[in-house]
């Protein structure tokens, strides 16, 4: 089947971090994502989020260097934001919510919506509250235990 997953800062961050404490389960998703020939976008203010938070937070810029090499070459393949976007995005987001829980999460998930994603490519489970699918759910039982 060919999915439309839509990636979100945690899930890259997992990823591009050997050690992330969800790496070994977003290299898992990734792997069954390429054998099933998805599509996996990442909106370009998740890559902006990414990229800050391994220079400011993780002190890796190296990582950081990581994701822009790979938009460079056309690895990570990236969806802009635009005002629909950011129209779609502000009703499901709450200011008052959780903190962890931030804009660009409802940027991600407006994309997901907008484009009828076939899931969301995180570890955060504020989508799954919103009625998004996980993409660690599209894997088998047995492999989404790892």
């Amino acid at each position: 089947m060919n999915y439309l997953i839509i990636g979100d800062t945690d899930g890259l961050i997992a990823f591009i971090n050997p050690t992330d404490a969800n790496n070994e389960q977003a290299s898992t998703i990734l792997s069954f994502l390429e054998e099933h020939q998805a599509t996996l976008y990442f909106p370009t203010t998740t890559i902006a989020e990414a990229v800050t938070t391994l220079i400011r937070k993780d002190a890796s810029p190296s990582l950081a260097q990581q994701i822009i090499e790979h938009c460079r070459t056309g690895k990570i393949q990236v969806i802009p934001v635009d005002d629909t976007v950011i129209a779609a995005a502000i009703p499901l987001f709450n200011i008052h919510g959780s903190k962890q829980n931030t804009f660009f999460d409802a940027i991600v998930a407006a994309i997901a919506k907008l484009s009828h994603a076939d899931a969301i490519f995180s570890f955060d489970k504020w989508y799954k509250k919103q009625g998004f699918t996980i993409a660690s759910e599209l894997l088998p039982k047995k492999e989404s235990a790892a």
